[in-house]
Parts: C-alpha cells; sequence; structure tokens
C-alpha cells in the first residue's frame, strides 16, 4: 500500500501524470484548458476532487489539499470522440490531508476520470508519503 489514510493528518508527495489530466471550464463544461491560468486550474482541480469525494462517500469533505505543479510537460491534444481535449502532463505536489490524498491517487485528479483521464503514479522515487 502506498499511502496508509492517517486521517486528518496532513501529508505531502509528488505525484506525476500516467494519463493527462482533463479540466473543463465550470461554466463550459465542452471547454477544456491547461494550467496556462494557474490558480483557476489548480482551483478547479481541488474543486473537482472534493465534489467526487462528496459523491462518492455521501458525506461533506471539510479539509483541505494544496496542489501545486512542481514540473509542466506541458499540453498535449487528446482526439475524443469528434473532438479534441486539452490535457495536461507533468508532476503535482499534493500536501494535506492523507485521506485525501490517497482518495486523489486512487480516482485521479480533474474530468473525465472515468474514461481513463487523470490518473496518477508516485514521483520523484519516493513510495513514501510524508507525514
Amino acid at each position: 500500500c502506498v499511502f496508509p489514510p492517517i486521517i486528518g493528518q496532513n501529508c505531502e508527495i509528488y505525484l506525476k501524470t500516467s494519463a493527462p489530466i482533463v479540466v473543463n471550464e465550470k461554466e463550459k463544461p465542452d471547454k477544456t484548458f491547461g494550467p496556462e491560468r494557474k490558480q483557476i486550474w489548480i482551483q478547479r482541480i481541488v474543486e473537482l476532487l472534493k465534489n467526487k469525494w462528496e459523491i462518492l462517500n455521501n458525506t461533506r469533505y471539510d479539509y483541505n489539499v494544496n496542489v501545486e505543479i512542481a514540473q509542466n510537460r506541458g499540453i498535449v491534444p487528446i482526439r475524443h470522440y469528434k473532438g479534441v481535449l486539452l490535457g495536461w502532463k507533468g508532476e503535482l505536489q499534493l500536501r494535506g490531508d492523507a485521506e485525501l490524498i490517497k482518495f486523489a491517487y486512487d480516482y485521479g485528479l480533474g474530468n473525465r476520470t472515468g474514461q481513463g483521464f487523470g490518473y496518477l503514479d508516485v514521483a520523484r522515487g519516493s513510495y513514501d508519503i510524508k507525514c
């Protein structure tokens, strides 16, 4: 097990994308964007993660997680059905509650995780979460 979650404990880990992270505009769900608008992009990732948590666990999540771009490998255009999505590849640093970080690792980040986007691997050769 990569993460033994310790509820309520703050932790830090570096994760790299194994599949591009797709993030859509809140007001325009068919429009995707990357971290060129860094604060909005990160805010949207955290919002989507918490929404997914609340839906799957049927409970409100009041803890926080901070996401920072550690290494930007760039935007990747992805042919998807009859359109093109923008996906991002790179490395992220996640800091915050261990349980939510584990959830992000297990379920992915961004939109369309059910279609295989947004999945993560442990980066920087470390298989330990720092708590």
